[in-house]
């Protein structure tokens, strides 16, 4: 069966439709938990460390997306016109692009977390080179994903992506900064592998941060490699499930790096850990 789109120029799977709603609304939950749960926190908006601001950016900037490409695929409908088959590219452009950037400056703050830096963040050149080292070879990635971009509806259908000269840059710049940032955690990994109490904690957090790292890098390759395998002719419920997907897992790593070990070190000065 085949459910057509509100004027009739497309048909979507009627399989595929339900599945990308169902896993929109289960997003939308997940996200909204943890926004709840964060927030809790904000009684004490002077010293709240600035990884739960991160994490919280992460949460309100994935909603927002989920919900909006939700609004947009089940209101609209993505084959209605070339505008709203536009606008479903531009929307995964900004909100996606943006929640990645700020999960990437998440762990580059746990990265100086970990390693106990004595000094200031504007002072320590590995913390800058990490961020700024990052920030503008991605916003050029980031400007050819928006020229390079790919809108059209065929034989009905609302079909989006990138084209090579964007997708290529931004695989390989996620794999490059992914394995990057989780290769960073390895050394201090292997400092702290004879300590106890506190020390050990730290440890593990290394660890769970190591381990969730990798586990972005994983679903951030895949849903881009499947993109490079459609040639950047993805239908648009495909992309749509594709990025909430990723939004989801993203979202649920997050909550597992950072929800166990949080009594560490509620807010800075107490200790080298703050989430």
């Amino acid at each position: 069966m085949m459910e057509p789109s509100r004027h009739g120029h497309g048909k979507t799977p009627l399989a595929g439709f339900i599945f990308s709603i169902v896993l929109a609304m289960t997003a939308i939950s997940v996200l909204s938990f943890c926004i709840a749960r964060r927030s809790k926190a904000f009684h004490h908006l002077k010293t709240l460390p600035l990884a739960r601001w991160l994490i919280l950016g992460v949460y309100v900037d994935s909603w927002i997306f989920v919900f909006s490409s939700t609004v947009l695929q089940s209101s609209l409908g993505l084959d209605s016109s070339h505008n709203a088959c536009d606008v479903a590219i531009l929307l995964c452009l900004v909100c996606y692009l943006t929640s990645k950037v700020i999960l990437y400056f998440f762990l580059v703050e746990k990265v100086w977390i970990i390693r106990g830096s004595r000094q200031a963040r504007m002072k320590d050149m590995l913390y800058l080179f990490n961020s700024l080292g990052m920030l503008l070879p991605y916003c050029i990635v980031i400007s050819l994903t928006f020229v390079f971009r790919r809108a059209d509806i065929s034989s009905g259908e609302c079909r989006i992506g990138l084209r090579l000269p964007a997708n290529v840059p931004l695989l390989v710049f996620d794999i490059c900064i992914n394995v990057y940032l989780t290769a960073l955690f390895l050394q201090p990994l292997k400092q702290m592998h004879s300590y106890r109490g506190a020390r050990g904690k730290l440890r593990t957090v290394a660890r769970r941060t190591f381990i969730g790292s990798a586990c972005t890098l994983f679903s951030t390759v895949a849903n881009l490699t499947a993109l490079l395998v459609l040639k950047g002719r993805e239908p648009g419920w495909i992309c749509f499930a594709c990025c909430n997907g990723d939004v989801l897992f993203s979202a649920l790593v997050l909550h597992w790096l950072s929800g166990k070990y949080e009594q560490i070190c509620e807010y800075p000065g107490t200790s080298p850990i703050g989430f």
